[in-house]
């Protein structure tokens, strides 16, 4: 930034000496161009640096070159010295030179080596794969690609060495379950296409959160020393200590890349309860809005026995994106037929779900039949923050009526409908609702004109026209008993 301020000086000082010494129209005309072309990109950089682009930035330079060039051939016409004009040696220009040439050099080579080591993975990398990048490849290919990442890490390479050892990982701890009895015999009884889909289930219970999952729920239900056991496998101990070495320096080389911090954040919970919670933090910090990243963090607690560090990000992920409603509450309620740490229902709804209606309202409706206490909690925070008064907008209204409804107020759910059936007439569903409660409430003559608006509206629904059959029913049943009294 330094050496950038000092160059736009220079050239400001460039034009400064052609418009105050300058006499000729030439002169003053760069002169004035420069002033022009100093004032014009330090205008557009307050509001689009576009000189970050090679082709940009290039021809500034040149201009600026063409810039100092006259100022400079001013000064020998009017034989005046000036500060920025010098005279060295030969021997100093040729040092010069000669360790410019150096410069380009090594960074020539450098350039090359990197353009090798990128070359070589975008021709070798692949999806890494059980099928298409086997053990005996991945070997392979880390054994050749390891002296060009020591001969020049970048970043790209260093991440992708580790993640070959994490593949390695997997494809050897995959090795020592097909060696298993068990599987043996249950192969024995798959056709080729049951075995590639049991293969895969096994591979996608390869991941670092399954080898972390699958301890915990060894501690947890069998015994710490079958734990013990396993985390002590070949394939977790002779490799992944591997990668954490490569992502340990990536993450020296650059820290802010939020997936390093994640991926040895989610090494270190492999051999520890809550060892990986720090990086795995830190990932959050640089990406706060990743909800994948979230994700991994919260069932990487409820793996580790610390539920309660997982509850904030599940809400952050419900906040930004509410369609994963159904699988954090399977993740959190233990739906998702994992090994996890469960959350309580009345947490869930304190520390988990944002201030949404309709997602307290589904919240309840959907996964507390069995907590009827939490679910009239949930409901009633549902309820206060709709508010008494009818909302503005249908969808609210609506919601605002189911809610109502499961509380018990029928009345209230009525004239919600009531009211969002003024905005919208053609809604029959909310008719039928209309009609189906207020027949609940026993009113018959009510029910019955509100039926008849509804088969004007659509007499084709089975569900509508079994209403309006059951409300007639009930009145004729009605008349037929009071004749008899």
């Amino acid at each position: 930034l330094i050496l950038f301020l000092l160059a736009w000086l220079l050239a400001a000082h460039y034009a400064i000496v052609l418009l105050t010494r300058g006499q000729s129209a030439t002169s003053i005309g760069i002169g004035t161009f420069g002033v022009f072309l100093l004032s014009s990109q330090a205008t557009a950089s307050l509001f689009d640096f576009g000189m970050y682009v090679p082709a940009n930035f290039f021809l500034m330079s040149v201009l600026v070159g063409f810039l100092g060039h006259h100022a400079h051939a001013l000064g020998r016409r009017l034989k005046k010295t000036t500060w920025l004009k010098f005279e060295a040696p030969n021997l100093a220009i040729q040092f010069g030179l000669l360790i410019l040439f150096a410069g380009l050099t090594l960074v020539g080579l450098d350039l090359f080596r990197k353009a090798r080591m990128d070359r070589y993975m975008q021709t070798q990398t692949v999806n890494l794969d059980y099928e298409n990048f086997n053990l005996e490849a991945t070997v392979a290919h880390i054994e050749e690609f390891t002296p060009l990442v020591l001969q020049c890490p970048t970043v790209k390479s260093l991440n992708y060495i580790a993640e070959l050892w994490i593949h390695r990982t997997r494809l050897e701890f995959l090795r020592d379950e097909r060696s298993k009895v068990a599987y043996q015999d249950a192969v024995a009884l798959l056709n080729e296409e049951e075995k590639a889909e049991y293969d895969s289930s096994i591979w996608a219970m390869t991941t670092l959160q399954w080898i972390q999952e699958n301890a915990f729920y060894l501690k947890q239900d069998v015994s710490s020393f079958q734990s013990r056991e396993f985390l002590g496998s070949e394939f977790i101990t002779d490799n992944l200590p591997w990668a954490v070495r490569y992502l340990d320096y990536s993450r020296t080389i650059s820290p802010l890349q939020p997936v390093v911090h994640l991926r040895l954040g989610q090494i270190a919970g492999v051999f520890g309860e809550g060892a990986g919670s720090g990086d795995m933090e830190r990932a959050i910090e640089l990406a706060p809005n990743n909800t994948d990243y979230r994700e991994i963090v919260g069932v990487y607690y409820l793996q580790s026995s610390h539920p309660k560090g997982s509850l904030s990000h599940f809400q952050k992920i419900l906040q930004i994106e509410p369609l994963r409603f159904k699988k954090i509450m399977d993740l959190v309620m233990g739906n998702s037929g994992r090994k996890m740490e469960i959350i309580p229902n009345q947490e869930i709804a304190d520390s988990i779900l944002p201030d949404d209606p309709a997602m307290l309202f589904r919240f309840a409706n959907e996964r507390l039949k069995e907590d009827p206490e939490v679910q009239k909690t949930v409901l009633e925070k549902a309820s206060n923050l709709l508010g008494e008064e009818i909302p503005l907008y249908a969808k609210e209204v609506i919601l605002q009526a189911n809610i109502r409804y499961a509380l018990g107020d029928t009345k209230g759910a009525i004239e919600s409908l009531m009211a969002a059936l003024k905005n919208n007439p053609m809604d029959d569903f909310s008719q039928y609702r209309v009609a189906r409660w207020i027949f609940e409430m026993g009113d018959l003559k009510k029910a019955k004109e509100e039926a008849v608006k509804l088969m004007r509206l659509n007499d084709k629904n089975p569900a509508y026209t079994r209403l309006v059959k059951q409300i007639n029913e009930e009145i004729k049943n009605q008349e037929a008993s009071g004749e008899r009294n």
